[in-house]
């Protein structure tokens, strides 16, 4: 988003945030636990007088509590560097400790292998988090869950969506011994062939070996642990039918205990489980601080400072210009939120990581459930489609369609569902829905009440007529030959004329369709004679009183008690707020990317500043590869993201003093490793910037040869990404035809050589030819601005 203070300030944010940026990359704090975002309740009186007689007199009979955690489950329990119980359960124990009066001895320096042996043998008397299973139940008594985590297999990059367990039958699957689901898997899923590690590292290190297919784990332990360990290789591929419902357990000839802790647990307040949950997820796991670099960081960084702060007031109206730019996308966001909360169907705006961003009140309403009942659409999916084999269904459509409406950049087709609300309630909903970016915002129809009435009118025509006068749909029933049999009262709502006025005259309908959708409607109103399959469709109509409204139809085949095919039944909603909802949704996604179009544009500006010289090196290497891609024959969108990608490849030259990138002479051996620094450096800078498609990836690959020997990761072949490849090969025709500062340019025939020479060695063969053609058979220029068609 663009600054909103003063020009003069925006570059000086700019710079310290480069500055920052570098700092946090060279140091680091010491492991979790730091947060005391959360407060904890005082003890008192009254909660200890909310136990009964029998409850108090057994507590100061038992003082001392021993207790256990897992020292290798985090962020839930684990230990820190010191060797202290740390994570969330931990901090939930120190509330309850802290209100009980009791001191809980921590049992230190045990597996959980070990620990779980001496539980089972009372040798422990509790432990803060598992979760129950009839095995367990045998030798503990547990409290009700305070934690629910869902279970997901891990798996390598390259492997495709896992939708359900039995996909890994046959499989060697890793989890840790000791968990709950070792006693879940093989019950319900004995094919898998189990591989018990001691510890979620070594399960995850077990699966990047390929010594397993997957491993199965909690969450949020895999999202740690994948974080600090760095593991890009794996991924989250699918989800289990199981859930961590974390209870704390107690020795069971105690009972009592297990009351007493319930107690604890439910007096924990709102605020103290969000603050737990806050200082917890996501965790951050660095060690040590590295003042030598940090130096070199605040030197580098106060040269760059110096020189960029001569150009703020050359910079300054430009900047402002940005700034108009701000405040429209800002007021656009606020439109969106606003229609958001008030748009009379159900709403929920979902992330990529299918955490749900936001729910509307129509949602809360519809379906019952808060935000604090489902944090995750995953979550949610398992309230609403308890039935596992529907829920996978459910499941597999939607991601079908969610895929399809990316790849095709069109919006989620409608899918109908039927969905348990929270109260027990069975709703039947259609479901569809439009990505924004990263996330993608779900529309719920409540349809219940119209598959209802299709019911009853196949059953009894009383009933039928019954439904529908009392319906808010328009509905009608049609005969073969296109008059209208029944049209319901509500007509007269929807269109200022009675239902009398249809049935009398067959051609009101038709008048009342606006001037651009009559012909789609005609051809609907054939299929009434003979075609008897549902349809759906949506169209404008003008109202008696001369307005437009927007129109859903959906309409069902009839037949009487013979079979025979007799009419249609026809139903009619008004969607003309939705249609408006939609229109502004894409206003805001168009204001979006003009956001975006323009912080790319101050990141251009800012290299001109820098280096008018790189500046130019940039724009016309974007010329040429926006050329290439358009004579590959790339969609507009993907020949855009290359133009923008092409115009910044080199904004990592910021970090290089300005004295190397002009040098007249040959680079020295040092010299030059500080210019290759130059795609990792603009990768950082540009990772965090929120794009659909990969810009900072491809500027930190332009450099990478098909055959390795790029840099600065001796990617290969399809390792690099084709924007890469093709900004590659734009990338030395205007380096070797183009003036440099340490020679003369070598001209447009030397640079077409050394492509022709190479291609299917150092640049890719399709680009290479592409960009040949372009040169010698259709006489581009390099200083011709590319056209997007």
């Amino acid at each position: 988003m663009i600054c909103k203070h003063k020009p003069s300030l925006l570059l000086l944010n700019v710079v310290f945030g480069l500055l920052m940026a570098s700092i946090l990359l060279m140091t680091t704090v010491s492991e979790g636990g730091q947060d005391k975002s959360f407060e904890k309740t005082p003890a008192s009186n009254a909660f200890l007088q909310s136990l009964t007689e029998k409850e108090q007199v057994w507590l100061r009979d038992h003082p001392v509590i021993r207790t256990v955690q897992d020292p290798g489950w985090p962020p839930v329990e684990f230990t820190n560097t010191l060797g202290e119980p740390t994570g969330m359960a931990e901090d939930y124990l120190s509330l309850i400790e802290q209100r009980l009066g009791v001191k809980f001895e921590r049992i230190k320096n045990l597996s959980w292998q070990e620990a779980y042996s001496r539980l089972k043998r009372w040798e422990i008397d509790m432990t803060t988090s598992v979760a129950m299973t009839p095995i367990r139940a045998e030798f503990w008594a547990f409290t009700k869950p305070y934690m629910k985590i869902p279970i997901v297999i891990v798996a390598h990059a390259d492997v495709t969506y896992i939708s359900d367990m039995r996909e890994l039958a046959g499989k060697k699957v890793a989890v840790v011994d000791g968990y709950a689901v070792n006693d879940w898997i093989p019950r319900d899923f004995p094919e898998i062939q189990l591989v018990r590690v001691k510890t979620a590292q070594e399960g995850l290190e077990t699966l990047q070996r390929k010594e397993v297919f997957a491993y199965i784990e909690n969450m949020l332990v895999v999202g740690y642990h994948m974080a600090k360990l760095k593991l890009t290789t794996l991924k989250i591929a699918g989800e289990t039918p199981y859930v961590n419902n974390q209870c704390m357990a107690v020795r069971k000839d105690w009972v009592i205990l297990a009351g007493i802790l319930q107690k604890a647990l439910d007096s924990i307040t709102e605020s103290e489980r969000n603050g737990i949950y806050r200082k917890w997820l996501p965790i951050r796991y660095e060690h040590g601080f590295n003042y030598t670099l940090l130096w070199q960081a605040l030197a580098t960084f106060a040269v760059i400072l110096l020189v960029l702060v001569l150009w703020i007031r050359r910079l300054s109206r430009e900047i402002m210009h940005r700034k108009n730019a701000e405040v429209g996308a800002n007021e656009s966001a606020r439109h969106f939120s606003r229609l958001f909360d008030v748009v009379a169907m159900p709403l929920c705006l979902i992330d990529k990581n299918g955490v749900l961003i936001n729910l509307n009140e129509r949602f809360v309403q519809t379906f019952g459930y808060k935000r604090e009942d489902v944090a995750t659409f995953a979550e949610w999916r398992q309230l609403a489609f308890p039935d596992p084999d529907y829920r996978r269904w459910v499941i597999d459509t939607w991601e079908t369609a969610v895929k399809r409406a990316a790849a095709e950049n069109t919006d989620i087709e409608p899918i109908e569902y039927r969905v348990k609300c929270k109260n027990g309630e069975e709703r039947t909903v259609i479901i569809s829905g439009t990505i924004i970016g990263d996330n993608f915002l779900a529309a719920f129809f409540d349809i219940t009440e119209r598959k209802l009435a299709e019911d009853s009118l196949l059953e009894n025509e009383k009933k039928y007529r019954l439904i529908a006068d009392n319906s808010n749909d328009w509905i009608y029933l049609i005969y073969p030959d296109g008059k209208f049999k029944y049209v319901s009262p509500s007509s007269e709502r929807f269109t200022g004329y009675a239902s009398e006025e249809f049935i009398n005259n067959q051609q009101l309908f038709m008048d009342i369709i606006h001037p651009d959708d009559k012909e789609h409607i005609k051809s609907h109103f054939e299929f009434i004679k003979e075609n008897t399959t549902d349809h759906d469709l949506e169209f404008r109509i003008i109202t008696k009183e001369g307005e437009l409204r927007w129109i859903r139809h959906s309409c069902l085949p009839v037949y009487n008690d013979e079979g025979q095919y007799v009419g249609r039944s026809g139903t009619n909603r008004e969607i003309t707020n939705r249609k408006l909802s939609e229109e502004q949704l894409k206003q805001t996604h168009e204001s979006l990317r003009m956001a975006f179009n323009t912080t790319i544009q101050v990141m251009v500006s800012a290299v001109e500043v820098r280096d008018p010289y790189t500046a130019g090196h940039q724009i016309r290497t974007a010329n040429v590869a926006c050329a290439i891609a358009k004579e590959m024959g790339f969609s507009k969108e993907k020949i855009e993201n290359i133009r923008i990608a092409g115009s910044i490849h080199d904004i990592g030259k910021l970090s290089i003093p300005s004295e190397i990138l002009s040098k007249p002479s040959k680079l020295s051996e040092i010299e030059f490793s500080l210019i290759k620094t130059h795609s990792r450096s603009g990768y950082e800078i540009l990772k965090d910037v929120e794009s659909s498609w990969p810009l900072a990836e491809i500027v930190y690959q332009h450099h990478e040869r098909i055959d390795g020997s790029g840099y600065p990761r001796n990617l290969k072949g399809d390792e690099i990404l084709i924007e890469a490849r093709i900004l590659a090969v734009a990338d030395v025709i205007e380096a070797m035809a183009s003036h440099r500062p340490y020679r003369p340019g070598l001209g447009i025939d030397s640079a077409l050589d050394e492509i022709e020479k190479n291609k299917g060695i150092f640049y890719d063969k399709a680009a290479a030819d592409a960009c040949l053609r372009l040169f010698r058979e259709k006489g581009f220029q390099i200083e011709k601005a590319c056209s997007i068609p």
